[in-house]
């Protein structure tokens, strides 16, 4: 049995993550915590806690410990990239205590948590991607109009503005902290999203064309097989050294394939990829658990579509576990 406690279970990452491993280990006790009282997670946990915002830091970290000792977590999996980079923080004390935890490397966080880093690194192992520039390196005409705007480390599509033309250029810098500036490459129509696992040893890959909706999230996804995503697959694998699961967002140009982020993280297209058999979740507790083995993938083939759905979930309040205040303090 899985003793494991997942983060964010009210995001639409995590509560998908906890309804995957619901269904492959349906006796595995889930902790799970949340800043949001009442969240589409709840109905998956067999314990819930309310979580301190991340941006306090110590408390946050804190928070993270006491749950492990006080449920006696074997697993832990923080699913936002903010709670990532801060759990690496303390991975050191968590492994002492002999808790797995389930996120990548350091060269993996340290690379993909900046998209202008991620291009970077792309570009200097000869793999495509759009021309960024951070800020003060910019000068007027070095990029054709529109320009993508994003924060460089910002999480989804929360802070991104297409510019038009200059006013839009200039305002969008003012509202964006840390932007970086990045060449539109081909349309919204040829975005891919490519779910990559590796155990360090074999790399197995699963791509999407997609559209994204509500809350930046893929609601619709149409499987796709193409070798040329198998081989950069590999390749970005290689180059990270990767012993988990990332995921790669792309859009294809003139039949090549550009890539504008690397997620250190599960996606929002994990549900998708696990009812298709790539189970990358799965394999990351089996890889990590010593008495495992890292089950067989065998890729599906013909035309699949996936959408998204919404659906409606109902507490009873009275039966609902939630400790507001021991840890909050």
């Amino acid at each position: 049995m899985y003793r494991i406690f997942v983060t964010s279970i009210g995001g639409d990452i995590g509560s998908a993550v906890l309804r995957c491993i619901k269904d492959a280990f349906p006796y595995s006790y889930i902790v799970g915590c949340d800043i949001k009282k009442y969240n589409q997670g709840l109905e998956y946990v067999d314990s819930f806690y309310i979580a301190p915002p991340y941006e306090n830091t110590k408390c946050y970290l804190d928070f993270i410990i006491k749950i492990c000792i006080l449920e006696k977590v074997k697993y832990f999996l923080p699913i936002s990239e903010k709670e990532i980079v801060l759990t690496n923080n303390i991975i050191q004390d968590l492994k002492k205590m002999g808790i797995y935890v389930l996120i990548n490397n350091s060269k993996v966080l340290g690379v993909c948590s900046s998209k202008y880093s991620t291009a970077k690194v792309l570009s200097e192992n000869g793999l495509l991607s759009p021309k960024t520039f951070r800020l003060e390196e910019y000068n007027e005409g070095i990029l054709s109009y529109p320009i993508v705007v994003k924060g460089d480390f910002s999480c989804g599509s929360h802070s991104l503005v297409i510019a038009y033309n200059k006013d839009e250029l200039d305002k969008a810098v003012t509202v964006i902290s840390d932007a970086i500036l990045q060449e539109y490459i081909g349309s919204l129509n040829e975005e891919y999203t490519v779910g990559v696992f590796s155990d360090g040893k074999e790399t197995r890959s699963i791509a999407f064309r997609r559209q994204l909706g509500y809350g930046g999230m893929s609601i619709y996804v149409e499987l796709v097989n193409d070798v040329q995503i198998s081989k950069i697959a590999c390749k970005i694998a290689n180059i990270f050294k990767l012993c988990g699961s990332i995921n790669i967002q792309m859009r294809k140009h003139n039949d090549k394939y550009f890539i504008f982020e690397i997620n250190p993280r599960l996606s929002s297209t994990v549900a998708f990829r696990y009812k298709l058999g790539f189970k990358d979740i799965i394999w990351w507790l089996q890889m990590l658990d010593e008495d495992s083995v890292i089950s067989e993938y065998v890729s599906i083939r013909g035309d699949i579509i996936g959408v998204k759905k919404l659906d409606e979930v109902i507490f009873n309040k009275s039966k609902i576990f939630v400790d507001e205040t021991r840890f909050n303090n």
